[in-house]
């Protein structure tokens, strides 16, 4: 299951509801001044058998991947109309990214760019789109692409990485497909302000890239490799102003220096104190990166290491904390609203875990429809909603997390003042007792079922929804 997207006009939205072999995507009204919201309006599209999806182009179509279909399909959610893109070269989220272009000013509208990889003639190509058209195609000059990401500041800058096989290079173009060499990272890329920005040993493994917070001309962007190391590099869109930092995990970490959690199970943790040795095989490949935009802090999970977190201090350039869980460490994601690090793991009941402070103890946080229930795998999935009737973008707008399996999902609110984490849904409250919502249902019986609940109430005396 993936997302939710509120639209411009915060009365309508869509939810995007998916597993590996179905998608529904359904349209709810809500009321700006009733205490609760209308039920779904009508279901938009429920299809079977696809691999992957998400909203593209202002979120009025989604772009669909079969696993065994050569092509990337984007379909209309307004109108029965749809478009093939030939020979993608990836069947998951690796193979594309979706872009805010935001206007010149906080008033202008946004519009959303869609970059694709295929394979065309045997070589790498990158086909850019608005709208639905084709406003760009080019060749990225890599030997194997392995990602692409557009710059999260909503300016026109694509980011393209090439396989770990052949090192570290990522090379940097516009939405036209001009290269922006003075932004590449590679053994070719130049030296600004006296730095080296090639990262040594195998190459890229993992990348994340975040707006800095109060900014919209500043990025932070962190790359993993091969070794066990780290480049965080703050750049602006606008300008060569850069800097950067090399961060390298090492094996043994001291509880002097870091304060170090072990998860004995539930919400139970305990600080460790001494030494503790991840052993001669504990570090390894970066497997996961995420970034803070608003400290300077960043996390990080290693191959050799699969059930640690790694939290670190980039100014400092040291471990400022390390949780160790029971089971395998799935998924980082860090709340730029809350500032709260959630973290998903492999655990088969329905829970997720937070990092609120370096000087806080972590916790974990069991969504309230999924009490009792167990799955194989939970995914998070972090969703924002901006009140639209403030024309000024805001960091106190709403922050919410998605906590799924392929039957079920509850979303709750972030708060990290007050941390209760209540869901949103009230819906599934039937004959007195709440149930989950089962996504094995029928369209007519999940639609009945999701009947969400008003968020928070504005000053105005209107209510604000998701």
């Amino acid at each position: 299951m993936n997302r939710l997207h509120s639209r411009n006009t915060a009365v309508t939205f869509y939810l995007m509801l998916a597993t590996d072999f179905r998608i529904i995507v359904l349209e709810l009204q809500v009321s700006r001044t009733a205490l609760n919201p209308t039920d779904v309006v009508r279901i938009v599209l429920d299809i079977e058998f696809p691999i992957h999806y998400d909203f593209v182009f202002d979120h009025d179509s989604a772009i669909i991947i079969f696993e065994l279909a050569p092509h990337a399909s984007i379909l209309s959610l307004t109108q029965a109309q749809r478009g093939d893109i030939p020979n993608r070269k990836f069947s998951t989220a690796q193979g594309y990214a979706v872009s805010q272009r935001r206007g010149s000013s906080d008033t202008e509208a946004t519009t959303s760019v869609l970059a694709i990889l295929v394979r065309d003639k045997h070589t790498d190509l990158v086909v850019v789109m608005e709208k639905g058209s084709v406003m760009a195609t080019f060749r990225p000059d890599t030997i194997d692409a392995h990602g692409l990401k557009w710059s999260p500041d909503g300016k026109p800058m694509l980011m393209v990485w090439d396989s770990p096989a052949y090192g570290a290079k990522l090379s940097f173009f516009s939405a036209m497909g001009h290269p922006l060499r003075q932004f590449n990272i590679g053994p070719e890329s130049p030296v600004s302000a006296g730095l080296s920005f090639e990262i040594s040993g195998t190459g890229v493994s993992c990348v994340d890239w975040v707006e800095k917070a109060g900014s919209r001309t500043k990025t932070k962007l962190a790359i993993g490799n091969g070794s066990g190391q780290i480049m965080v590099r703050s750049q602006g869109s606008q300008s060569l102003t850069m800097e950067s930092q090399s961060l390298q995990h090492t094996s043994v970490l001291c509880s002097s220096t870091t304060a170090i959690w072990q998860h004995l199970g539930g919400d139970a943790y305990r600080p460790v104190e001494g030494v503790w040795d991840l052993g001669a095989d504990g570090i390894g490949e970066i497997e996961l990166v995420a970034v803070s935009c608003q400290r300077q802090q960043l996390a990080s999970k290693v191959h050799g290491s699969p059930n640690v977190v790694f939290i670190w201090d980039t100014q400092q350039r040291s471990v400022l904390a390390a949780i160790i869980y029971q089971k395998e460490v799935r998924q980082l994601i860090w709340d730029n609203m809350t500032t709260l690090l959630l973290i998903v793991t492999a655990e088969s009941t329905p829970s997720f875990h937070y990092w609120p402070l370096s000087d806080m103890p972590p916790g974990q946080v069991s969504p309230p429809l999924l009490k009792g229930l167990s799955s194989s795998r939970w995914e998070g999935r972090l969703l924002h909603y901006y009140d639209t009737s403030d024309s000024e973008p805001s960091f106190e707008d709403l922050s919410f997390f998605m906590l799924s399996s392929a039957k079920h999902v509850d979303i709750v609110r972030l708060d990290d003042d007050d941390i209760e984490f209540p869901s949103i849904f009230d819906g599934s409250k039937r004959d007195g007792r709440e149930t989950p919502l089962d996504f094995t249902a029928t369209s007519d019986a999940l639609v009945r079922s999701m009947q969400p609940a008003a968020l928070s109430t504005a000053s105005d005396g209107s209510s604000i929804f998701f």
